[in-house]
């Protein structure tokens, strides 16, 4: 037919025996596989579509509407589309009805190969599904055939078989329930509900706030244009939220989740799950297993969950939280926040003024490039600061820190055990000591309590910890590398 074929609209069109309607319908038989007859009712205020995945699925259309004669010459099938199909309601009316593009009353439901009468015309908001056996799939046409009309889709159908299917809905809201096989669902306009169940499906909402659920399979889920959501199921889903603010969960396996534009919530699952958060300010959970998640674009949210997580901050200000598991996080560019929670976790701040936080665990903190602020947590970390005029403060636990390049502060407050600087001094580094500590004379502390160890300058801090300088004599300190708070005077 070329890529000039016309729509059936056109065809019915030409004249009024539909001639030209059934030669094309002739043409679509098991004799010549090379024709297809994909073409869409072409009806402005109707919402229709015509899908056949086999060649002669529109002949089997008159199987299944039970016509018993011969189809094997243009005025049979003439015949039929006039008997058969006429018997919804008047032949002059449905000619005219094809020749205008638009029918104003429909049968309520109408299934091909169910009985169909005059008391079927009732109401003309319908519900039209008409579906047909294929020798390699199945026929599904929503709306109509060759009825266009407004029509809503109020009920889950009969349509969907144990087969592959490929559906399409309506402009209005949609409740499908593909069943089994390799089932593809193509949504329009309207707040749709569509559950997968078995099989490999491939599901895309369209416009409108859509529910999908994928079920279970290795499932393809496409929320489409408006705040959606997707819910993956049990097998290795790609979960996409598309435009619009949605929320995706990535249910069992190992899945991948895309939130796409809008400010998206993204729940990863139960297994190792990849997860990629989109162009806006999203909030993203790995949940259990070892998650892949990027943040992005936006300020974004992502929280690791169990498992050991690998974390990319992206683009603008983000908050990483690692929570349980030896994670390893990067704030990216930005002034990012990142805390490694409960184990031994791997920070990494990147661009941009960033705070990190080590947390429970053994952790290894570096600033990056800029002004960062480094706490180790509650055990022995390892903290470096990177470029920068950098805060670093251990915590508890014996922590080894480095200031890199740039006018770094050690901090220290209350009990901090036994801590190591390796490169005090490399720029205008001083030592803080919180006012907890109760030092109100440096000097004296300079006098007796620093000594020299194997090279280095050790500072007694009695029962709050010590202070090991690496490479620094006693006698290189001055009052000028601390800073001392004073401590708070008691209220007399």
């Amino acid at each position: 037919m070329g890529d000039m074929m016309p729509t059936i609209t056109d065809l019915a069109t030409a004249n009024d025996d539909f001639t030209i309607l059934a030669g094309l319908v002739l043409l679509n038989d098991a004799n010549n596989p090379g024709s297809t007859l994909l073409e869409t009712l072409s009806d402005p205020l109707a919402n229709v579509g015509l899908y056949a995945p086999t060649d002669n699925a529109f002949l089997d259309l008159a199987v299944s509407f039970g016509y018993v004669g011969d189809l094997s010459d243009d005025t049979a099938i003439a015949s039929f589309i006039y008997n058969e199909l006429s018997t919804i309601g008047d032949p002059d009316a449905l000619l005219e009805a094809i020749l205008t593009g638009h029918l104003e009353a429909t049968p309520p439901a109408l299934s091909i190969g169910d009985p169909v009468t005059d008391s079927d015309m009732q109401t003309p908001d319908a519900t039209v599904i008409a579906i047909t056996p294929a020798d390699n799939g199945t026929i599904f046409v929503l709306d109509a055939v060759l009825l266009p009309t407004e029509v809503s889709l109020n009920d889950t159908p009969a349509g969907p078989t144990v087969g592959d299917d490929l559906l399409v809905g309506t402009s209005f809201a949609d409740h499908i329930d593909l069943l089994d096989g390799r089932d593809s669902f193509m949504g329009r306009e309207g707040d749709d509900s569509i559950s997968g169940n078995l099989g490999n499906d491939r599901i895309d909402g369209g416009e409108g706030n859509d529910t999908i659920f994928l079920g279970s399979g290795n499932d393809h889920g496409w929320g489409g244009a408006g705040d959606d959501s997707v819910y993956g199921g049990t097998g290795a889903d790609q979960v996409n939220g598309n435009s619009g603010d949605d929320v995706l969960s990535g249910g069992k396996g190992g899945d991948t989740l895309r939130g796409g534009k809008g400010e998206d919530v993204i729940l990863g699952g139960s297994q190792s799950d990849e997860i990629y958060g989109g162009a806006q300010s999203d909030e993203v959970y790995g949940g259990t297993g070892h998650d892949l998640i990027y943040g992005e674009e936006g300020k974004d949210t992502l929280n690791g969950g169990s498992g050991n997580d690998l974390i990319y901050g992206g683009i603008m200000d983000d908050f990483i939280f690692g929570d349980h598991g030896d994670d390893t996080a990067y704030g990216g560019d930005g002034q990012d926040h990142l805390y490694g929670g409960k184990s031994d976790d791997r920070l990494y701040g990147d661009d941009g003024k960033d705070t990190l936080e080590g947390g429970a665990g053994d952790d290894v903190l570096f600033g990056g490039s800029d002004n960062d602020a480094l706490y180790g947590g509650a055990q022995g970390d390892r903290l470096g600061g990177g470029g920068g005029d950098d805060l670093i403060n251990g915590g508890l636990g014996g922590d080894r820190m480095t200031g890199n390049t740039g006018a770094d502060i050690f901090e220290f407050r209350g009990t901090f055990n036994h801590d190591i600087i390796s490169d005090f001094g490399n720029g205008d580094d001083k030592i803080l000591l919180g006012a907890e500590l109760g030092i109100w004379d440096i000097e004296r502390i300079l006098l007796y309590q620093t000594t020299e160890v194997d090279g280095n300058t050790v500072i007694d801090l009695k029962g709050w910890g010590s202070i090991t300088l690496e490479g620094v004599l006693p006698s290189e300190l001055t009052a000028d590398d601390f800073i001392v708070e004073l401590p708070i005077e008691p209220l007399a």
